[in-house]
């Protein structure tokens, strides 16, 4: 079913091959929601994983998402970085946060980086 939903919005293509070690749904039902709950998917290599995260950009416009499973720490640095810099320029890739700003890439890793990132630029 994954790899099906994949295939039709061009996230892999089926010679791609891709293999999925384990697939479920996590959190609890909500009453009254309508919302699916999110799937947790583990592949079975690191390769795998990164073809999908590569073409997550061809999600663009649907309702679905591809993130990573960051710890509660990262992906609170996540969103702060997305609210102070922009979510367009920000991401997160290997545990890792990302921004894309005046054409450079920078890693942050920590809170203080963050803010020393944005003390060093005029914004």
């Amino acid at each position: 079913m994954v790899n099906g939903i994949f295939e039709e919005k061009n996230i892999l293509r089926e010679e791609d091959n891709v293999e999925i070690m384990s697939c479920y749904r996590i959190g609890n039902v909500k009453a009254g929601s309508k919302k699916p709950r999110p799937i947790m998917l583990k592949f079975m290599s690191s390769y795998h994983r990164n073809i999908v995260f590569y073409n997550k950009k061809n999600l663009k416009g649907s309702k679905l998402t591809v993130s990573e499973d960051l710890t509660n720490t990262r992906y609170k640095l996540l969103l702060k970085t997305k609210d102070k810099i922009g979510k367009d320029n920000v991401w997160s890739q290997d545990g890792n946060i990302h921004i894309k700003y005046n054409g450079q890439k920078y890693v942050i890793k920590t809170e203080m980086e963050l803010e020393e990132f944005i003390g060093r630029q005029d914004m």
